[in-house]
Order: C-alpha cells, then structure tokens, then sequence
C-alpha cells in the first residue's frame, strides 16, 4: 500500500498548501473538504484537506501526520475548493483563509460536527465469545478484548476506554484492529459551546405615562 498525503490549507498568512502524513487509521474517513487537526510548529491548528496525494512535494521523513479529522463528511465540495482558490490567488490571500470565511458563521464558532474513534468487534454476541476462546494463549490480550466488547456490547467505547477496560495497552487495541478482529468508526457529536451562556436577564425599565399611553 503506498503511503497517502494531505494537502492541508491553514487559515494563516500563507499561500501554499501544506502536506502532511495520513495515518492507516484514517485513511476511509479523509475526504478532499473535511477539516482536519495538524501539527504546525508547536501548535496545533484545525485545516482543510484540499486534495491527496501519493507525491508529496517535499521529502516524506520531513513530513508530521495528520492528528484527527474532524468533519465525518466534508463541509466542501470540490467546486467551493476551486473557487476558495481562485479567490486566494487573485486577491493575494490564503487558500486557508478564504476557505474558513466561506463557512457558515455557526460551523466556525465551534457549533460543528466533531467526531471520536468508537471501537466495535467485527462479530456479536455468542460468535464474538466464540471468537475469543478460538484465541491462542499468547494473543490472551486480544481475547480480553474481545470479551470485553462482549460484556459492554450496546455501549460505545473509545479504543483508551477498551484498553483500560481490557487491561491492555492501546497499541495491542490498534493491533487487533489490523488484525481484522475490530473496527473503528467515527461518531459524530455535536458542540454548542454557546448554549452553556446563561441569557442576560433584560434591564427593568419603567415606561412613563406618555410611553404608556403610546404602547
């Protein structure tokens, strides 16, 4: 499997797009127009994905992963992208910067379509148990996994929450996964932010006679 890039446009001064790594784990869920977390310098910045790529235009060991996506489904289509850089090139700007003016007022105030990673088994009930006994001695971490699914089966775990659960650490969760015995999926959630601001109560105001008679 060859290794796949991002072109990743910052909402920052810049002109170009930046590439960066995507990890196996997200290599499904990455679409052209979906917003992604990346590492920049010390900080960590959310970008879009403008495109992908198995060329990267500087030397891959230089080149930091993508951290997390954030849209399930991309928030641009491919004709928005053209346009933002059209826009960019002919005004002087960023792709990154007119791509974030083009979004609507609520997506960037943080009312957006988050997601986390759940963890669910590729089987259920008494073939997941099944499969878990079928495990040799030496992969008993897997199998706690397994078991563990069983016994919380309904509920939505993290792949940290799984490992805790299991005793195991997360690196044997992502080895399960590759080994076909689990999956992740994407959850969205949604934040508002805004909603825990307590309304401003209005000011009493007393009318005058004349005001009132006019009301």
């Amino acid at each position: 499997m060859n290794d796949l890039f991002a072109k990743v446009a910052l909402n920052i001064p810049a002109r170009d797009s930046f590439d960066y790594s995507v990890p196996d784990h997200l290599r499904e869920e990455l679409k052209p127009g979906a917003r992604v977390k990346v590492p920049f310098g010390s900080r960590r910045l959310t970008g879009y994905c403008v495109g992908l790529t198995t060329r990267p235009s500087v030397a891959p060991e230089r080149i930091k992963p993508i951290l997390e996506v954030v849209d399930p489904q991309p928030l641009l289509d491919e004709r928005m992208l053209e346009l933002g850089k059209w826009i960019a090139d002919y005004y002087g700007c960023s792709w990154g910067e007119v791509l974030e003016a083009a979004l609507p007022a609520g997506v960037r105030h943080g009312i957006t379509s988050k997601t986390i990673r759940v963890v669910e088994p590729v089987l259920t009930g008494a073939d997941l148990r099944a499969q878990a006994a079928t495990l040799p001695a030496r992969q008993a971490k897997r199998a706690a996994i397994l078991e563990t699914l069983a016994a919380c089966e309904g509920e939505e775990l993290t792949p940290h929450q799984l490992a805790e659960l299991a005793g195991c650490s997360l690196s044997t969760v992502e080895a399960a996964r590759r080994a076909g015995l689990i999956r992740y999926r994407r959850k969205p959630i949604t934040e508002h932010p805004v909603e825990d601001i307590e309304p401003e109560t209005p000011p009493n105001i007393r009318l005058t006679i004349e005001q009132e008679r006019a009301l």
